[in-house]
């Protein structure tokens, strides 16, 4: 009986559990199409369109225009994600045609947000910052802060490609406000990381370290509970570019490179990984290993030109170009240069564009081609105060948004996003505790059953029958043949003891007067 209640308490547990893997893929099929075809990104990619496709019919059976608005947004943003632009432009602009059908702000206002992301990855930032304003616009009317805070964020980083910092800090701040309106701690991390890229524009290097370090150890625990490495990845990278270029720790600088790139090549996003071969090859070649730098750059260069990135790829020519010109290809090392350079100008890219007119001066210099060594060493000084003159400014106003910006943080409290997460942290451990609580009193109860069993079952199959006694005596015939006293078999086969005395009618007979005396004192 008791091995039957065992199995029926495991199969139970086992159903429980089983349903509660399942209740997504049962309720959520949408969902479920999107994570298989996330799954595909680490080798079955021609899988992907197909469960796109079943996500995409799966809402349409639904025959509910808000699921179907919602589920072509998420196929948007999922193909933006890893890196499809054109496929996530087409749903994108489908879920734009939705939300405006539905008169669904929110929808729309997120949708706004992920197509300035890519006007971005294509450099026309122009278009870029105006739909992040919409964006921005229609989540302050419906108050919805965690949208409007990711595009604050977004647009500041905007202004700070630019190079307008001041403007930029003032949406930081904004977007600070947003987040901690409410308590969105993935929020805090991205603007710790932008503002680690702020300030490593205007040449605050140490300042922008700690603000990259502050964001990794954030995503770190976010990480933890949502197994998303994302966050991991993009301060790896900007880590080794602080200490490759600006810090001087080629090693540190190579280690956290080689990280980025191991965690891109997991994501399978071409984007990610062209960045990451690109970080390590460029520190290679501070290093001075210029096969391996050459390798990486090339690698990296190829997966650019596969997706049209042009924000990279002329800072992969200019490495390129320095190389050749290294190992003494002038020709070779002209023809990045040049390819380089008509990039940058197109997405108006001024520290490469400067970069390179200091590599054709240095370059014709080497060929003995000093007229136009000079022309491109004119070009370089004249850019180079040009940019100097902006980053002076930027620095001088940085130093005096710097105290406000500290005051801000405090103002808001930026710290609470240590207190969200150690709240997070112990809720998992609350969880794993009561979890092990519940297994560990199951098993006590099985434990204390089955021994209850055994010795009810031990006492039943002792006495239970019929027990051979003496009619005259009163003893009882054991197993062995041999009759023996009523009180020893009984003591014998269970846990009963025996004190000896007389009843009332056995005392009269065999001691009448002590009977008497004790009738009279009323002891019997």
């Amino acid at each position: 009986m008791f091995k039957k209640s065992l199995v029926v308490l495991i199969v139970f547990l086992l159903i429980l559990f089983a349903d509660q893997r399942d209740r997504t893929e049962v309720h959520d099929p949408i969902k479920h199409y999107l994570e298989k075809a996330n799954i595909c990104l680490t080798g079955d990619h021609d899988s992907i369109p197909d469960y796109v496709k079943k996500a995409y019919n799966a809402a349409f059976q639904t025959e509910d225009d808000s699921i179907i608005s919602e589920a072509v947004y998420a196929i948007g943003v999922f193909y933006l994600q890893i890196g499809f632009v054109d496929s996530a432009e087409v749903y994108l602009n489908l879920a734009l045609e939705w939300a405006t059908g539905l008169n669904d702000s929110t929808l729309l206002g997120k949708t706004k947000n992920q197509m300035a992301r890519i006007f971005w990855h294509r450099s026309d930032n122009i278009k870029a910052k105006e739909t992040y304003e919409e964006a921005i616009a229609i989540h302050e009317k419906q108050k919805n802060y965690v949208e409007l805070g990711k595009a604050y964020t977004n647009l500041a980083n905007l202004y700070t490609r630019w190079g307008d910092y001041n403007q930029a800090v003032n949406l930081f701040m904004q977007a600070l406000e947003s987040y901690v309106e409410t308590d969105f701690i993935e929020g805090v991390a991205w603007l710790n990381f932008s503002m680690g890229i702020l300030y490593k524009r205007v040449g605050e290097y140490e300042q922008a370290l700690d603000y990259v370090k502050n964001a990794l150890n954030t995503y770190e625990k976010i990480s933890f509970k949502t197994l998303d490495s994302t966050g991991i990845r993009i301060c790896y990278h900007q880590l080794g570019d602080l200490y490759t270029h600006y810090l001087d720790s080629l090693e540190l600088g190579l280690k956290y490179q080689l990280k980025a790139l191991r965690l891109a090549e997991k994501t399978q996003l071409q984007v990610s990984i062209a960045d990451g071969l690109a970080g390590v090859g460029q520190t290679y070649y501070k290093m001075g290993n210029l096969d391996l730098a050459e390798e990486y750059l090339l690698r990296s260069y190829n997966y650019r030109v596969q997706e049209n990135m042009k924000s990279g790829t002329a800072s992969n020519m200019k490495f390129l170009g320095l190389i050749e010109k290294e190992n003494g290809n002038f020709a070779k090392a002209e023809d990045y240069y040049k390819r380089g350079y008509r990039i940058a100008q197109e997405i108006n890219y001024n520290h490469i564009i400067n970069d390179i007119n200091k590599a054709f001066s240095e370059l014709y210099e080497k060929q003995g081609k000093f007229e136009l060594s000079l022309k491109y060493l004119q070009r370089y000084l004249a850019l180079k105060d040009s940019i100097l003159n902006t980053e002076t400014t930027n620095k001088v106003a940085s130093a005096n948004l710097k105290y406000e910006i500290e005051k801000k943080i405090r103002e808001n409290d930026l710290l609470t996003q240590q207190n969200k997460i150690q709240q997070l942290q112990i809720e998992q451990v609350r969880l794993m505790r009561n979890f092990l609580l519940i297994l560990v009193i199951l098993a006590l109860l099985a434990i204390g059953f089955t021994v209850f069993l055994y010795f009810k079952q031990k006492q039943i199959k002792t006495l239970h029958g019929l027990i051979p006694i003496c009619a005259k005596c009163k003893r009882i015939r054991n197993d062995e043949g041999y009759y023996e006293k009523l009180e020893l078999y009984i003591s014998q086969h269970t846990d009963a003891d025996f004190s000896h005395g007389l009843c009332p009618d056995c005392l009269k007979e065999l001691e009448p007067e002590l009977y008497h005396i004790m009738k009279k004192e009323g002891s019997i």
